[in-house]
């Protein structure tokens, strides 16, 4: 009996850690993206995290800081 309670609350520990992280995970990002005349000013938040090209990322015109200019091009991915 002794040995579930201990196996038990190990995996309460771990349960809760797992979740913690989970959701430390799904935080958002601020980009910006074009207003109307297109420039790129316009503050937006995405779960998405810069990522290097590869065949699996996505493209989009989005910029990690606030422009008088189009917005860039740039690489991202999901942070879910």
């Amino acid at each position: 009996m002794k040995s579930a309670k201990i196996l038990l609350t190990a995996l309460g520990v771990v349960s809760f850690v797992s979740a913690a992280l989970a959701f430390k995970v799904r935080t958002e990002n601020t980009f910006y993206k074009s207003n109307a005349q297109g420039i790129c000013n316009v503050e937006t938040q995405r779960n998405l995290t810069l990522a290097p090209p590869s065949p699996n990322q996505i493209t989009t015109s989005l910029a990690t800081t606030q422009l008088t200019t189009t917005c860039p091009v740039i690489t991202v991915t999901s942070s879910l």
